[in-house]
């Protein structure tokens, strides 16, 4: 048997003791690659009644273009996959529920509700309800920081290290340092926003401003001048966005509304981060359309694949589109099911990871 001097025990107590200090609890870390998976799917809801509750979990996945349904054990009106696709985070009357996807069981209730993003690093979930911030342990659930401002609209920078959130009482923009136990800054921004969305490094913030009933501008600020660097104002509006896991391309939709009667342009839009400017996608004539009356589709919500791959949308009566981000060209469609009741409203979201390395 091979002996050990008690120097080299004393040196690999040393590294185990800094390789444990380097995982700590609410510290972001370096997303790791995912190295095997390669089929990485869309989750989407749609309101099942006047309350805009759901039973059924839709997930897509654009390699394969199949769809399949998950009854949820308990109704929900939105949720946040966890980073990896190992739980989601459901908004259930007045409280998050933690559902297994292995299991397909509640395997917790957490005493906190409100809309809710994780960290990519799936360390952290923050849940905010426009009165009070809580940042949860997304491994063990326990309370990691609690802000009573008048805060809403909390999501992460794609680099783990801030958290980007709103003032619902005034125009300020609250920004959390997750490095400096979360450092709380506030900075007013002239703008009335939807729920923002941060650049990769945190250093421009992406907004669709909401200025009236039938218009909207996708705007960028730039932290380092202090101003707005682009806006593209269009009509009709209301639309939703998101941005690519490397951080270079946000996407965002513009359905229309109901209330003046406007109707769809047949695309959708992606602002490239490097380059300062916009690409439209056509959903017009591209291959794999089920029937004409769909081409020229309404691409209302909008989501990335966590590798990075494909962003994909659904419309109103459940149409899918799935595009390459690499030749920003919409290759495959299908509709979730035919109905006459078209006008619903669907939450589209992925889980929100590095892309494959």
């Amino acid at each position: 048997m091979r002996k050990f001097s008690l120097k080299q025990i004393g040196l690999w107590v040393v590294l185990l003791a800094v390789t444990l200090s380097g995982s700590q609890c609410g510290k972001p870390t370096e997303p790791q690659p995912l190295i095997t998976k390669t089929d990485y799917p869309v989750y989407f809801r749609k309101d099942e009644d006047a309350y805009g509750t759901s039973t059924y979990l839709y997930r897509y996945r654009p390699t394969t273009n199949e769809v399949d349904s998950i009854l949820m054990p308990d109704t929900f009106n939105f949720f946040e996959v966890k980073p990896g696709e190992k739980q989601i985070f459901l908004h259930s009357n007045g409280k998050t529920e933690v559902y297994d996807i292995e299991t397909q069981q509640i395997i917790s209730v957490l005493p906190y509700f409100g809309r809710m993003s994780c960290s990519p690093d799936s360390q952290l979930i923050a849940i905010s309800d426009g009165t009070e911030l809580n940042i949860i342990d997304a491994d063990n659930y326990s309370l990691i920081y609690h802000d009573t401002t008048d805060v809403a609209r909390a999501v992460f920078t794609r680099d783990n290290k801030k958290l980007f959130c709103f003032n619902s009482t005034t125009p300020n923009l609250i920004i959390l340092d997750r490095e400096n136990n979360f450092s709380k800054t506030e900075k007013q921004i002239d703008v009335l926003a939807g729920r923002p969305i941060p650049s990769y490094d945190g250093q421009k913030l992406f907004f669709l401003n909401y200025f009236n009933w039938d218009a909207t501008a996708f705007e960028v600020y730039d932290f380092s001048v202090d101003s707005i660097i682009f806006i593209n104002v269009h009509s009709p509006g209301h639309g939703l966005m998101t941005i690519s896991p490397d951080g270079k391309f946000v996407f965002f939709t513009n359905p229309g509304t109901m209330m003046v009667g406007t109707f769809p342009p047949p695309y959708y839009n992606a602002y490239d981060v490097d380059k300062n400017e916009l690409l439209e996608i056509s959903t017009l004539n591209f291959p794999g359309t089920e029937n004409d009356s769909i081409k020229g589709m309404i691409a209302q919500e909008v989501a990335v694949t966590s590798d990075g791959k494909w962003v994909t949308t659904v419309g109103l009566g459940g149409y899918i589109t799935a595009a390459e981000i690499e030749t920003m060209t919409i290759v495959k469609s299908r509709m979730v099911e035919r109905r006459a009741d078209l006008w619903w409203w669907w939450n589209l979201t992925s889980s929100v990871l590095p892309p494959q390395l």
